[in-house]
């Protein structure tokens, strides 16, 4: 900011001096002309300046460098490489990216070796996250993966995967009506996909089919009609109680 204070002093001395020159020649058009310069340059410098800002130089200490050559035998290698930090209890970024449009991509990784990683996150605080996404849109997805032998895949002997859940956090809890009754009325089936999502055989259920016992489950497309995915783990809480029906009746 004290860079942005020192531009605009300049700029006003140029517009005192030119305040002069124009009193002498009494052309107050040309005047006119030269304040709006100055005040779009003014503007741009401020816009300028808070690009700058936005993408991290704020924080107190910052280190961007970028590396051309990464040959010889380093062990590690960045491309971009971003450090930022700071003393108070505030949001900082070692790298900000912000892509527009509809296909924009904010962060764009690849890797071409055996073990690489196109994007690599980590995280050592007790509550820290190694990746973190949100997705406000309506048909937001926090991440989307495809890969040929995993989409997903969890390596290391923590939990694989997490949903929240507590008592704290329900209200209206009520017990699941005639739970055989809905298992009958589904079905599973072995199918290949199309082209498009792979062509491979698999095993499954038709997204469609189940919306029509359990909607809570199925996510629609905005037809109405067809669906965009079904979350199979929901199907648990259905199964337990089916299988303590079957046990009573027994």
């Amino acid at each position: 900011m004290e860079q942005f204070k020192r531009r605009n002093l300049v700029l006003r001395k140029e517009y005192m001096k030119q305040t002069i020159l124009v009193s002498k020649k009494g052309d107050e058009m040309y005047l006119k002309r030269q304040y709006m310069s100055i005040n779009r340059r003014l503007v741009f410098s401020f816009v300028l300046i808070c690009l700058i800002v936005e993408i991290g130089l704020c924080s107190y200490i910052l280190d961007w460098r970028t590396i051309d050559n990464c040959g010889g035998t380093r062990s590690e290698c960045r491309a971009v490489e971003g450090f930022a930090s700071n003393a108070g209890d505030v949001n900082n970024f070692g790298g900000y990216f912000k892509a527009w449009g509809r296909y924009g991509q904010g962060v764009y990784g690849r890797a071409d070796g055996n073990d690489g990683y196109g994007v690599c996150g980590h995280a050592s605080g007790d509550e820290a996250k190694g990746a973190y996404s949100y997705v406000p849109g309506v048909n937001g997805r926090g991440v989307q993966s495809r890969g040929q032998e995993y989409d997903f895949y969890a390596q290391e002997p923590g939990t694989n995967y997490g949903a929240r859940s507590s008592i704290r956090w329900k209200r209206n809890i009520q017990p699941t009506a005639n739970p055989l009754d809905k298992i009958l009325q589904l079905r599973g089936v072995y199918f290949s996909w199309d082209a498009e999502h792979g062509g491979d055989h698999d095993v499954g259920m038709i997204a469609e089919e189940v919306g029509k016992v359990l909607p809570e489950i199925v996510q629609y497309e905005q037809d109405g009609i067809y669906t965009r995915g079904m979350d199979y783990s929901k199907l648990t809480p259905l199964l337990v109680e089916a299988v303590k029906v079957l046990k009573v009746g027994g």
